[in-house]
């Protein structure tokens, strides 16, 4: 199993690139915000107005720019530095942490808990997910 450092260096720029995002960002944009828009209209109904959520390996933030214009106050974690750097760049500090669930800070939400956790394109890159399981599952709600 791949320790940090390597999936740091599989999750680099180059992996974004895949996606198209040098060649055609704003199509690449509007694909993943027309999915991500559909599933918070699925489970907005259960949430409150502003609270909390989690996005669990945010990439560079196309669920974040969703959730906020939904209304909520989305947080991000991921292992790749390219995407948080992305979604800093975009949407400010305090709100983004680069590494793993179990260490994850954020300095505008410092007392923890969600709403809701979002795990979308997620499962493949989890090494350990009894551990993921745990965290989430751990994690207070307001």
């Amino acid at each position: 199993m791949p320790d940090d450092q390597a999936l740091r260096n599989i999750y680099g720029a180059h992996y974004y690139r895949s996606w198209g995002l040098d060649r055609d960002a704003e199509a690449t944009r509007q694909m993943k915000k027309a999915s991500f828009s559909r599933l918070l209209a699925d489970v907005s109904r259960w949430l409150k107005p502003n609270v909390p959520i989690l996005d669990i390996g945010c990439a560079t933030g196309f669920f974040h720019e969703v959730a906020a214009d939904a209304g909520f106050q989305p947080f991000g974690i991921d292992i790749a530095r390219y995407a948080i750097d992305a979604c800093e760049k975009r949407f400010g500090i305090g709100r983004f942490y680069c590494g793993q669930l179990e260490e994850a800070y954020f300095p505008l939400h410092p007392e923890g808990g969600f709403g809701a956790i979002f795990m979308s394109d997620y499962i493949e890159h989890v090494p350990v997910l009894c551990s993921t399981r745990h965290h989430t599952i751990e994690a207070p709600s307001p």
